[in-house]
């Protein structure tokens, strides 16, 4: 067991992101935009997406994922399957993007939700970048998520290994808010990144601590 003359030596440094202004935009009544973003790897369960909205027959979304893998194929003939084009879900595998282009697009369009249904994590970058927007987050409690992602305050948290029938109620629960509740899980996905996870004021901070000793 470490003595606290040996944990008094630690100091937590959080690494961050950078922050992209996120263009106004007029008003309008698009449909509501979800947003996944990592690899197609079975550890990042993005498979569970499809089954999750095939369970929405009455609420209009679009779906949009960033990130390759090797389950790309599985996952697009499954979406193909359980979310026909004629049907109240828009989908689209959007494959790689560099990190200026992506939060260019993040800046630039409507993205209500992002979701992360990782089973394991460390902190997600992902997620950061998103609370940078002022996008609220759904996602599982899995690693050191449940350091960036307060229940019911930025967010929801779903159990590790949460199901898509968990995911779907997740969702459908957020789109059951208020526009005043919505847009105020939105400013505390800001505050959270801006006070805990900005690059620019952490790495200030770091190089601060570093010239103290």
């Amino acid at each position: 067991m470490l003595g606290k003359e040996t944990t008094s030596n630690v100091m937590v440094s959080r690494l961050g992101t950078f922050y992209y202004a996120k263009h106004p935009k007029p008003e309008s009544k698009n449909i509501p935009v979800i947003v996944t973003c990592s690899t197609l790897t079975l550890p990042k369960r993005v498979h569970l997406m499809a089954k999750a909205l095939s369970r929405f027959a009455d609420i209009k979304l679009k779906w949009l994922h960033f990130g390759e893998g090797i389950l790309r194929t599985k996952i697009e003939k499954e979406a193909n399957n359980l979310l026909p084009k004629s049907g109240s879900i828009e989908y689209a595998l959007m494959g790689n993007h560099n990190n200026k282009g992506l939060m260019k697009f993040y800046a630039e369009n409507q993205i209500d939700l992002f979701i992360n249904v990782s089973s394991s994590e460390g902190i997600p970058v992902s997620i950061m970048e998103a609370m940078s927007f002022e996008i609220p987050v759904i996602a599982t409690a899995a690693g050191g998520t449940t350091e960036i992602v307060r229940d019911g305050y930025n967010g929801y948290l779903l159990n590790v290994i949460a199901t898509p029938a968990e995911i779907a109620n997740a969702i459908a629960h957020y789109f059951s808010l208020t526009d005043v509740q919505k847009s105020e899980l939105g400013q505390n996905a800001f505050k959270t990144w801006d006070e805990n996870y900005n690059a620019e004021k952490n790495y200030k901070k770091f190089i601060e601590s570093i010239l103290a000793l």
